[in-house]
């Protein structure tokens, strides 16, 4: 059931895997800090890399085919019925959204305003 602290992988394994380290990795190869070029003489040989052999390619991903573009739809306008003259026009309710005190305080005074047809609210000293 427990494993003891010795079977347990060190922070190298859990990084680059069991059985890796970063110097198993090939590394350039390098005359005063540059890296060094491959000599195209020696063909079996590969003189840019410490140990003479350069790391393989990863294979490149499949590209996924192009997908076609769908028509796109315009939107039209709905049509606005004309009001006759025995229509009133319906009020609109305001979209609720959150305020400041200041907001609330202003919203309060217009209510008041408009429960008295339009005069301000007298205050009683």
């Amino acid at each position: 059931m427990w494993k003891s602290i010795k079977d347990w992988p060190s922070l190298t394994e859990l990084f680059f895997g069991k059985g890796k380290s970063p110097s198993d990795e090939p590394k350039r190869a390098r005359s005063k800090g540059k890296f060094v070029g491959d000599d195209k003489s020696t063909a079996d040989v590969n003189e840019a890399w410490e140990g003479g052999k350069a790391p393989t390619k990863k294979k490149a991903k499949a590209k996924k085919p192009a997908t076609t573009k769908k028509a796109v739809v315009k939107a039209t306008k709905p049509k606005v019925k004309k009001a006759t003259a025995d229509a009133k026009p319906k009020a609109k309710k305001a979209p609720a959204t959150r305020g400041t005190r200041k907001d609330y305080a202003l919203d309060k005074k217009l209510k008041d305003i408009k429960k008295n047809n339009g005069m301000m609210p007298v205050k009683k000293k």
